[in-house]
């Protein structure tokens, strides 16, 4: 219980905190809540729910498909956006171009955007409680 009440005092000194002006805490504050929840919301579509549907074969076994669908959300180089008309069948060649490399990266990217919004504040923050303000 004690933990509890430590962490809701610093989140509460951290909320209150005014030695800045409204854009430095929309920086700091809201726009790393929303980086954040989109971090959420894309992880656990990732890691909760289906990563991915990939397109396997009818014959294999449920273990063998949950890992073909596995190894599809991990290998870059089997991912394909496929748009309505597309004739991927029948250009094995034309597929090259539409290669997405980024999907599991989202979360991660996420969270680094979130942590460049906000080091900038811990450093501040670091720096005058080192001088005495």
């Amino acid at each position: 219980m004690d933990f509890l009440s430590n962490v809701v005092g610093q989140i509460s000194k951290y909320l209150k905190n005014r030695d800045d002006d409204s854009i430095d805490r929309l920086n700091r504050l809201y726009t790393v809540v929303l980086l954040t929840s989109f971090a959420a919301l894309t992880m656990s579509d990732h890691y909760v729910g289906n990563k991915i549907n990939c397109w396997i074969p009818a014959d294999l076994s449920d273990s063998q498909a949950n890992y073909a669908h596995d190894i599809c959300w991990i290998d870059d180089k089997s991912i394909y956006y496929l748009s309505d008309n597309d004739s991927l069948l029948l250009d094995p060649t034309h597929s090259r171009a539409y290669k997405i490399t980024y999907y599991p990266w989202i979360p991660l990217l996420f969270i680094f955007m979130a942590f460049c919004f906000i080091f900038p504040y811990l450093i501040w923050q670091t720096l005058s409680h080192r001088t005495g303000t």
